[in-house]
């Protein structure tokens, strides 16, 4: 598995594609509501007619990249480039198509902001938790935002979440659509939280977690490693990943479930001598038989009646009716009269 890629489009090889967009070091902070840092130290590279897959969680990173890139969002620390410009130039947009994920992404942070902010400030609402699934741009609506770009025929196509929203038919169209881009040449950039469908049409994969590229490469070369069990965990296709978690409780199964014994018990005609905590344990069951003996009497144990008087009646009555007695009046012993 290779580390996150590094670019240097300073050193290029006349025999490669074209470098048509690159991250170096990339990090981005958030102000509003709170503050957040939505990427960290993020870098890779994309060639021309290359389709790369940011996999990851919900709030890994993914969305505030793809939005770098298409001039939505600006970087705090770093540097981003395509086609070897700012993305925020007009130049470099004019060549970009870019597929929003919710209806904010597709405004410039400023202004999403700046709205934002001005709710917040004159209208008195009471806010409920943020809901994923209604803050997702319709499906409808997505696919007229899709065709209007691919009448510009832009060269780089940035999908976030291209397959959201869509049944099993409409996600096959998808990936035939991604595909048929890929052969004309079009560099594409997608994102997505699931292996699902992205390992079909992906050529190379960054896994991202919490604001990071964990790894980055080709599918096989993520997999080629035991890194990538904590890399690919979280994007595994949900049968995939009851497959890997029955395979992990064979294999890492407790020694006290219960197909296994705690202690294993020796065989009689076993030299060994018990272990120690056999032994501890049987002294323990001892000690406590011969202290709950007297209460709870077991059979073929019989318990004397002064016992089980003193048990069903725990105060000594003949001590308390002592006790309560008026004190008697004690006679003086004469004094001896010595002669």
């Amino acid at each position: 598995m290779r580390p996150p890629e590094r670019a240097n489009p300073k050193s290029e090889s006349p025999h490669r594609p074209e470098l048509v967009a690159w991250m170096q070091s990339v990090s981005r902070h958030f102000d509003y509501p709170k503050f957040a840092r939505a990427l960290a130290d993020v870098s890779f590279e994309v060639r021309r007619g290359e389709v790369l897959g940011l996999l990851g969680p919900s709030g890994s990173g993914k969305s505030a990249t793809i939005r770098i890139l298409a001039g939505r969002l600006s970087a705090s620390e770093g540097k981003a480039r395509v086609f070897g410009r700012p993305p925020r130039r007009h130049s470099a947009r004019m060549r970009v198509g870019y597929l929003p994920q919710r209806p904010s992404h597709n405004k410039s942070h400023l202004l999403a902001e700046a709205i934002a902010f001005l709710k917040d400030l004159f209208i008195w609402r009471r806010r409920g938790p943020r809901s994923e699934a209604g803050d997702m741009m319709p499906a409808n609506q997505r696919a007229s935002i899709l065709k209007q770009m691919l009448v510009k025929s832009p060269d780089l196509l940035l999908l976030d979440e291209p397959f959201a929203a869509l049944d099993a038919a409409g996600c096959a169209e998808m990936r035939d659509l991604i595909l048929a881009l890929a052969r004309q040449g079009k560099t594409i950039i997608l994102t997505s939280d699931s292996l699902t469908h992205a390992k079909h049409v992906c050529d190379r994969i960054a896994a991202y977690y919490a604001g990071r590229i964990e790894a980055i490469g080709t599918l096989d070369e993520i997999l080629a490693t035991t890194d990538a069990i904590r890399v690919i965990g979280p994007v595994l296709p949900q049968e995939a990943a009851q497959r890997v978690l029955r395979t992990l409780r064979e294999d890492l199964r407790r020694p006290d479930s219960p197909d296994k014994p705690l202690i294993p018990t020796p065989q009689r005609d076993s030299p060994t001598a018990a272990p120690a905590a056999v032994t501890k344990q049987a002294t323990v069951v001892a000690k406590a038989d011969k202290v709950l003996a007297p209460l709870v009497g077991g059979p073929g144990k019989a318990t004397s009646n002064a016992v089980r008087e003193q048990i069903a009646s725990p105060v000594n009555n003949d001590k308390l009716a002592a006790l309560t007695k008026p004190a008697a009046t004690t006679a003086r012993p004469a004094p001896e009269h010595t002669t």
